[in-house]
């Protein structure tokens, strides 16, 4: 018996098409498909699931990350490609954004987080395109949370450890995510000991469910958005090249911007602007093979 709000007739005909079709197709129909809507996919225990393994909503979540996986690794790093993948990306993280649920919000962030490695590895490559880049950012819609919207999304997954009586109305701004924690009864601390500890990835939250790692990776994932990707394209448009970001001399770096690294912030992980060190961090980390982007491998693990 499938008891998480979907027939078991219809999580069937969603495994059949993971099967047989491309992810482009299957994001299509994920965002698109009326007569057979994409599941509301929560953790299992908060699903109450009783039924045999292949009825567990983890297991459709996972068959979905497989096919994120292969397409992303067959996919060429080209300028066409990479732009089309981003567009693949966003349409599967709006679909799946639209059907809410834990395990549909940490797929959600997965595909977000290629579709900005896609575009920021364009740009650091071939910043010519910067452009071609603009236009494919501008047109993502990519998670951007603050901490009340996190909470309301998840107020069903209670039983899976996510307190129910964390009222939104008494999140501090500032402190919303530390207070978060402490209701999960977590600290920053113990979720960058998971994150080192490889207990972050896509797969290890969507079967052992960590609310606080989601909404750490959320916050990371929004960072490198809109504090890197969204900022080395302002910069770049506006005269910039990269022997300019420097730590030891950031005049340079702030002459091009004039003001606008104001403009780009995070405030799920509390960055009130971007900077030269936050542009530099992330280029080197991308400039690594895809094996060692832990960025990327948070994604797709």
């Amino acid at each position: 018996m499938c008891l998480w709000g979907q027939s078991s007739d219809n999580i069937h005909k969603w495994k059949s098409i993971i099967a047989t079709k491309e992810l482009p197709e299957i994001a299509q129909l994920i965002g698109h498909s009326d007569s057979l809507p994409w599941p509301k996919l929560t953790s299992n225990s908060a699903a109450g699931v009783t039924g045999k393994a292949s009825d567990r909503p983890s297991d459709l979540g996972i068959a979905l990350l497989d096919k994120i996986r292969a397409y992303e690794k067959t996919t060429p790093e080209d300028e066409k490609d990479s732009e089309e993948a981003a567009s693949v990306y966003n349409n599967l993280s709006v679909g799946l954004q639209k059907s809410g649920g834990y395990i549909n919000l940490c797929l959600a962030d997965a595909a977000n987080r290629l579709a900005v490695a896609r575009l920021s590895k364009l740009l650091i490559n071939n910043p010519a395109l910067v452009n071609e880049v603009k236009a494919s950012a501008d047109s993502l819609q990519c998670i951007s949370f603050s901490a009340p919207r996190f909470v309301q999304m998840l107020q069903d997954e209670s039983s899976a450890g996510f307190p129910s009586m964390l009222d939104v109305a008494h999140l501090d701004a500032k402190n919303a995510k530390k207070q978060i924690y402490a209701a999960l009864g977590t600290t920053q601390d113990q979720i960058d000991y998971q994150f080192i500890n490889n207990q972050a990835g896509t797969s290890v939250i969507i079967n052992n469910v960590n609310i606080g790692v989601l909404l750490e990776r959320l916050g990371e994932t929004e960072a490198v958005d809109q504090c890197f990707l969204a900022a080395l394209i302002d910069f770049v448009e506006h005269g910039g090249q990269y022997k300019d970001i420097r730590l030891n001399d950031v005049r340079p770096f702030r002459a091009i911007m004039q003001g606008r690294e104001q403009l780009y912030k995070s405030d799920l992980l509390g960055i009130n602007h971007t900077h030269a060190g936050i542009i530099m961090t992330v280029m080197k980390q991308f400039q690594k093979d895809d094996s060692n982007n832990v960025f990327i491998l948070i994604a797709l693990q």
